[in-house]
């Protein structure tokens, strides 16, 4: 007896929190928090574009670069070796990254839907 493989998780099956809570995690980012709650955020952020990395790996030259925005985005948002940087920094790339999630959540998700 054999088992037919996992069924790998399509972008438009995924639930629709995987775009939106990194993004609300990363706004809420820039306000004055306690360190632990910057600590949350890499997690959520981290684990978020790792998934959409997965499921975004397509061999075509637009998936990839989506793929390719989310590996880097898990990268500095890796909470088990974190990048440290200045405040200010960091509210740069936390509006840049949540940029990119909704613009790969309107492209695949359609503004309709």
């Amino acid at each position: 007896m054999t088992l037919a493989p996992a069924a790998t998780p399509t972008r438009k099956s995924l639930p629709l929190a995987l775009w939106i809570a990194p993004v609300i995690v990363l706004v809420l980012a820039v306000f004055p928090l306690p360190y632990g709650c910057y600590t949350f955020t890499r997690i959520v952020t981290c684990v978020a574009c790792i998934v959409l990395a997965y499921t975004a790996y397509r061999p075509r030259p637009g998936a990839m670069i989506w793929t390719t925005f989310f590996v880097l985005i898990a990268i500095v948002f890796n909470p088990l070796i974190p990048i440290y940087l200045k405040k200010q920094t960091w509210m740069y790339i936390d509006g840049a990254t949540a940029a990119v999630i909704l613009a790969h959540l309107l492209t695949v998700r359609g503004l309709r839907s």
